[in-house]
């Protein structure tokens, strides 16, 4: 409809919302704020107007237009002022709406944005180059956030309801969806989206800061001697980015099965098996496959190695009794916040699956595991890097009745110089050992990989 026939209005729509804590950045993606029950009104007189197949015949562009014209009509018969960028973006949320995911849309084909968080009707939250944004945008109902956490659920293969109000699945793209609905959640609802983006590969990462190339080297060898490796971090630190990374190192004739919740790792090897968990339906109840399930069943498939996407339940306990037998150079991921946590939280989750004392948890530990990787992403400047790599090379008995703990040769350690780069970076580097890995130099001479390791050991940073 040509613009002269659209009434102007002076203000219809207030301004974005902004953050109040110096943590959250305000958006500055180019969605157009209008206010809440204004937009309500028009969605709601317009939506009975707008005949399926209409949309489902045309292209975005088309749909958005098509809608734009009802709601031009509708605002004319109404005699409702709308402005040229209020009705075009109330047009694309209801395409959005009705076809994919409504408000969070426009920011999950943003590809600057890295994950979208809807909070209840209040917020929507994204986050954009490591760092969070609070949006102009938001749920105009609960319903209609349900609406649209049923959909994300359908497609993942879930269901979800007050009922059932816990949903994690995938969407067809890859992205990881985590939906919380009440009663459980106070604020009615929520949805977080961890987009899929490309797999980083070792060369890309080590680019990006992750490591240097001494380190990448040293890894290297570590999967080629069949290390254990376990790589423990925070959320959102890159934990499975860098374990799909590493696994490029695995030679091509070995057989590795994969193991997920929510299938993530793209190895490149042409013998993979990639195995997904499946959660317990309300009309199948013993439908539940879990990741213990899987690590078990894994155990029969004839694996060269074990990847564990995270560990955070009783399959600790099968996935080093696997490690243990026959099953080296297997790998996983699991949240901690240091590596000291890590073999911490690992004696936890075997001690759900089994009536384990400490001392026979922590010698199943340092038997099994050789490596842990921890990393981290700044809180600051959002970077994802290594923080340090420790070998798990014994156990310290404890004095004065303390208890035994593992014993770590700590190998590279990150260092800030507490100053910042040209793009805002922290400058900073990463310090190595004097001291060989005792495991690791076993490993590698086995397997006729001492030279190698040596070499790193020999470029006199150690």
């Amino acid at each position: 409809m040509a613009q002269n026939t659209r009434r102007r209005t002076a203000d219809i729509w207030g301004a974005a919302h902004t953050a109040s804590t110096a943590a959250v950045q305000a958006s500055a993606a180019p969605v157009v704020a209008v206010d809440i029950e204004f937009e309500a009104r028009i969605t709601d007189g317009v939506r009975t107007r707008i005949e399926a197949e209409q949309l489902t015949r045309r292209t975005r562009e088309e749909q958005v237009t098509y809608v734009r014209d009802l709601i031009a009509e509708f605002a004319t018969q109404q005699s409702i002022g709308v402005s040229d960028a209020a009705e075009r973006a109330i047009a694309e949320r209801m395409v959005a709406s009705m076809t994919g995911f409504g408000p969070l849309q426009p920011y999950l084909d943003d590809p600057n944005v890295t994950e979208v968080m809807a909070i209840g009707t209040k917020h929507i939250v994204i986050e954009r180059r490591g760092r969070l944004e609070v949006t102009p945008t938001r749920f105009t109902s609960e319903v209609e956030l349900v609406r649209v956490a049923q959909r994300m659920a359908e497609i993942s293969g879930r269901q979800v309801s007050s009922g059932s109000p816990i949903c994690d699945g995938r969407l067809r793209d890859g992205s990881r969806v985590n939906i919380c609905l009440a009663p459980v959640n106070l604020v009615g609802g929520s949805i977080t989206v961890r987009k899929f983006t490309e797999r980083l590969g070792i060369d890309a990462l080590e680019r990006l800061g992750a490591f240097d190339g001494r380190m990448r080297r040293f890894l290297e060898v570590a999967i080629n001697a069949r290390a254990n490796i376990l790589v423990s971090g925070g959320t959102g630190s890159g934990k499975t980015s860098l374990l799909n990374a590493l696994s490029s190192f695995i030679a091509p004739n070995e057989h590795i099965v994969t193991i997920e919740d929510s299938a993530e790792l793209k190895l490149v090897q042409p013998i993979w098996t990639p195995l997904e968990t499946r959660k317990r339906t309300a009309d199948s109840p013993d439908s539940e496959i879990s990741i213990t399930h899987l690590v078990r069943n894994a155990l029969r498939m004839r694996p060269d190695r074990i990847i564990v996407g995270e560990v955070r339940g009783a399959e600790a306990l099968d996935l080093l009794e696997a490690m243990n037998t026959g099953h080296d150079g297997s790998m996983g991921t699991l949240h901690a916040n240091s590596p000291r946590e890590a073999v911490s939280r690992l004696g936890t989750m075997m001690r759900r699956a089994g009536d384990l004392s400490d001392r026979v948890v922590l010698e199943m530990v340092e038997s099994a595991v050789d490596i842990i990787i921890h990393t981290a992403k700044s809180s600051v400047d959002g970077t994802r890097r290594i923080e340090n790599i420790v070998e798990i090379s014994g156990i310290n008995p404890g004095d004065g009745g303390s208890a035994p703990v593992a014993a770590f040769t700590n190998l590279f350690n990150w260092t800030t110089e507490g100053r910042r780069d040209v793009t805002g970076k922290f400058i900073g580097r990463w310090e190595a050992s004097t001291v060989m890995p005792p495991k690791l130099r076993q490993r590698a001479a086995q397997l006729g990989l001492e030279d190698d390791l040596k070499a790193i050991f020999d470029e006199g940073a150690w």
